[in-house]
């Protein structure tokens, strides 16, 4: 994850040797470059519903310091495997509680999956070698 997701994730506004100054607010370029994304990629997130610009100033985006956390989980949940799909459901609190628990259970469940098999994979089908 980059330093600034983590930064991010820990509730600062400003990754470390950065500095901001006046409002809070941020263009779509700001907060794109915050975390080395191109623009297109968080307008595609807005058109698919994970991401809505605070307001809009003369037609133009502006962000604040909530989106900061939520590019930042996208990012962690595309990390993770996650669909942007998957990531619009649990992000929108779509569904019920259950459906968004048994769709990180389905998760989870194909990650151990291709973790098995890699593992099968890479050793040959025998155990690995414990360090």
């Amino acid at each position: 994850m980059t330093a600034a997701a983590r930064c991010a994730l820990n509730g600062r506004m400003t990754p470390p040797n950065e500095t901001r100054t006046g409002s809070d607010e941020m263009t779509i370029g700001e907060l794109a470059a915050r975390f080395g994304l191109a623009t297109h990629v968080l307008r595609h997130w807005e058109a698919v519903g994970l991401l809505t610009p605070a307001r809009r100033v003369s037609g133009r985006r502006r962000y604040d310091r909530r989106h900061l956390a939520d590019v930042a989980i996208i990012l962690l949940g595309k990390e993770c495997g996650l669909s942007l799909e998957q990531l619009r459901l649990l992000a929108t609190r779509g569904g019920d509680r259950a459906e968004r628990h048994a769709l990180l259970e389905r998760h989870r469940t194909a990650l151990r999956e291709r973790i098995a098999a890699a593992t099968e994979t890479w050793t040959g089908g025998e155990a690995p070698e414990e360090s």
